[in-house]
């Protein structure tokens, strides 16, 4: 049995002791649990189930502190979205984020006040949220800021969709300020297409994927240093491209058939 989360978890293993049943319980943890604040009982049910599964490395660390010792690695699996780069030099360019708008963690906020620092400088810029919107107060507070500093030709809400390798073909900065991650989905997606990444060091996901200076730039908390990574790669197509490349090669590693071999491997113990 798989529970999704550590509730699932509770649940199982509750039922499974009333039943008197021994089945095998391997359960994932999918976000950062130094966020997630998990109860003693939850802990608990961990410690019983026959394997944990986190995301990255840096999460089974914090449940070893917890007394969870049954942990194991598997990250999520990513589809690739590999494109051919920049054939066209004349374009407008384009700093991407994709996440929900919701006013929690992902705090695009940031990418607004960042840009509007750079705009002067690079008036051929823009820079398209895609995602849900999934509180309309936080986009309202978003609106107000755009306004403020006169960024309405420039920031798009763009909202979801299914095309998400024309998204891709047509960015050239992916900035992640997030303040916590289970991993970033949307962010190795957009390495996979050669796109170099922004994003903050003290958020795990991120950190733990990125290679600072190499396929990215991991930054100081803070609009300033953020801003000026995305300055560094606005003003510098080589640089853009010469990341890109790296960021598709360490994309690789999350690539679905390497990650299901090691889901077969783990289920096949059990049975």
């Amino acid at each position: 049995i798989l529970p999704t989360d550590v509730e699932a978890t509770v649940v199982v293993n509750d039922v499974l002791k009333r039943i008197k049943r021994k089945i095998p319980v391997i359960s994932m943890c999918h976000g950062d649990p130094s966020f997630l604040k998990y109860t003693e009982r939850g802990i608990d049910s961990l410690r019983e189930s026959q394997r944990v599964q986190v995301l990255l490395p840096e999460f089974a660390e914090f449940l070893k502190k917890l007394g969870v010792n049954n942990t194991v690695v598997i990250p999520n699996a990513v589809e690739m979205f590999s494109r051919e780069r920049d054939k066209d030099n004349s374009r407008e360019k384009t700093i991407i984020n994709v996440a929900r708008i919701d006013g929690g963690g992902k705090r695009q906020e940031i990418i607004v006040e960042a840009f509007a620092t750079l705009v002067n400088k690079f008036p051929d810029w823009k820079v398209d949220f895609w995602g849900d919107i999934a509180n309309q107060g936080y986009k309202k507070r978003l609106d107000k800021m755009i306004k403020k500093y006169g960024l309405k030709k420039y920031i798009s809400f763009r909202g979801t969709t299914n095309d998400m390798f024309s998204v891709y073909s047509n960015a050239d900065i992916f900035a992640f300020p997030s303040s916590h991650e289970g991993f970033g989905m949307s962010m190795v997606e957009a390495m996979s297409a050669g796109i170099p990444v922004v994003a903050y060091k003290n958020c795990k996901g991120p950190a733990a994927i990125i290679t600072n200076e190499v396929d990215g730039f991991l930054c100081k908390d803070g609009v300033e240093d953020f801003s000026s990574k995305m300055c560094i790669l606005m003003e510098n197509a080589e640089l853009r491209k010469k990341m890109g490349i790296q960021a598709s090669l360490k994309a690789l590693e999350y690539e679905p058939t390497k990650v299901w071999d090691r889901w077969e491997t783990i289920i096949d113990d059990y049975l």
